[in-house]
């Protein structure tokens, strides 16, 4: 018996990798496990959209607390968090119950973090089948195959009644408010970007904006061309809108 579970942060990347899976995966039950790490500073806004999610979301949701709280650096980075949430999430929802285990992460083509790459859970795979003595299957959702802006273009041509969801249900910032986002940082950032054809989002740090924008013209080879191509454009639209809450249709 196979069991499927999907590491949850209520991120566009795991919000839209729930209806993935169930729709191009075609997979029935989906097991949505949040690891609650009370060391980051976002801990309790993202813990807040997890559970918000459970008014849209009909499939099991659980929250564990990390057993390992590990602090984040300077850059937001939280060593071997992948690591240490995948082997978490199958000891205590799937050992020693089920013969294979599927594991999976909300990986992008256009990802650059060393814990979340093809050959990564290729090796971590490995890793926990030989560490757990089961058939364990680390993976990416989307393969490693689309980028943010493609699971977002994706995820409003196959569910656009949901479209709304997207932004109401999905959380993404390194030093929010509460639970509101301080539109000040790279997680904000991306995620503005990617929402920018159904709602344009401020950016408060106009320094930072325009330090990317030069970055993103002057060092193409840098980036991904779709992550580049579109953050030019979200930047270049929020310099011109008269307003910073404009609801835009995706053709637009």
């Amino acid at each position: 018996m196979d069991k499927h579970i999907l590491l949850f942060s209520s991120g566009v990347d795991s919000f839209i990798g729930y209806f993935y899976l169930k729709k191009e995966h075609r997979l029935d039950k989906v097991h949505l496990v949040h690891l609650f790490n009370n060391n980051t500073k976002y801990a309790q806004a993202e813990l807040y959209y997890v559970n918000k999610c459970r008014e849209i979301i009909k499939d099991e949701i659980t929250v564990l607390p990390v057993k390992f709280p590990v602090s984040e650096d300077s850059e937001s980075f939280i060593p071997a968090r992948n690591l240490l949430f995948a082997l978490q999430s199958v000891l205590d929802v799937a050992y020693p119950d089920y013969d294979r285990i599927y594991v999976y992460l909300g990986g992008l083509r256009d990802d650059r973090v060393s814990d979340n790459s093809p050959e990564y859970v290729k090796t971590l795979s490995k890793t926990l089948s030989l560490s757990c003595n089961k058939d364990i299957i680390v993976r990416s959702v989307f393969d490693y195959k689309l980028s943010k802006y493609e699971i977002v273009k994706w995820f409003v041509e196959n569910l656009p009644d949901q479209m709304d969801n997207l932004v109401d249900y999905t959380f993404s910032c390194y030093s929010p408010n509460g639970i509101e986002p301080c539109y000040a940082c790279r997680a904000c950032f991306r995620r503005n970007v990617v929402l920018q054809d159904i709602i344009l989002l401020p950016f408060r740090d106009k320094k930072l904006l325009k330090q990317w924008y030069k970055d993103f013209k002057e060092h193409p080879q840098d980036y991904d061309e779709i992550r580049r191509r579109e953050s030019i454009r979200y930047i270049e639209r929020l310099g011109k809108a008269e307003t910073t809450l404009e609801r835009s249709c995706w053709s637009c």
